[in-house]
């Protein structure tokens, strides 16, 4: 990973773990969760590994705040001719994210930020910046579905030495369901195509479910996929990751 990555990657990090720290001593006031759990990924390659996740929220009348760091940790077998076997243990990936909402009534202002490193997937890093406009279609106690759009600055520097960056359009839509007291369930997608060749596009999605365990304890399963129309040479156009896992609400 180049130095600047370093950098970046550590300070946006860093900053997600300070604001995690502050946000921690007021737990009435926001959703602070930690996950732990197992992973099974299937793209660039076919991986078991373990996972965390740290993640806070917070909805005010006229703001609206979601961060998070997410990490696993894999181990990659793979067999040789002669068939022997060679186990690299690698971190698979790590992101770190920051979405951050200004309501005007129904419609809202955003910026929306990550920083994606995968080994595996030969992602030195994907950082991602975006701003725009959006809306809900809905917003109640049971459902909450916004809808955006706008631009964002995409950098990428693969391990293979190539690198890209430019302006992308912004395409995205989050929905969030309440079942009741002990269940909920979400789905995100994200599209994001160059603006200077819209044949070149990544696609980002997400859809998960949560269920309580007893007041501290809740299980999570997430299924994450990312696609990259135009990945470089060697690598697979679609990484997805089936995540479960244990959350601890303080």
């Amino acid at each position: 990973m180049s130095n600047i990555c370093k950098i970046a990657l550590s300070g946006a990090i860093a900053m997600t773990v300070m604001v995690s720290a502050v946000v921690a001593a007021e737990a009435e006031e926001w959703d602070t969760s930690l996950a732990v759990g197992a992973n099974l990924n299937q793209g660039n390659t076919d991986t078991m590994g373990v996972s965390a996740a740290l993640t806070t929220a917070r909805d005010y009348k006229k703001m609206e705040y979601r961060f998070g760091i997410e990490a696993n940790y894999g181990e990659n077998t793979t067999t040789a001719d002669d068939g022997s076997e060679n186990t690299d243990k690698t971190a698979q990936n790590a992101k770190t994210y920051a979405n951050i909402k200004r309501k005007l009534g129904t419609p809202y202002i955003y910026s929306d930020n990550s920083i994606l490193h995968d080994e595996i997937g030969g992602i030195d890093y994907r950082a991602i910046i975006g701003a725009g406009g959006g809306f809900y279609a809905s917003d109640n106690d049971e459902d909450k579905l916004g809808i955006e759009a706008g631009l964002a600055y995409v950098a990428e520097e693969f391990e293979s030495g190539e690198n890209d960056d430019g302006l992308a359009l912004r395409l995205a839509a989050r929905h969030d369901h309440t079942f009741s007291e002990t269940a909920k369930c979400w789905a995100s997608v994200e599209y994001l195509p160059n603006m200077d060749d819209f044949g070149d596009y990544l696609l980002n999605a997400e859809i998960g479910t949560e269920t309580v365990l007893n007041s501290t304890l809740s299980l999570r399963v997430v299924a994450q996929d990312r696609y990259d129309n135009e990945p470089p040479d060697g690598l697979e156009d679609n990484d997805l990751a089936v995540i479960a896992a244990l959350v601890y609400k303080p």
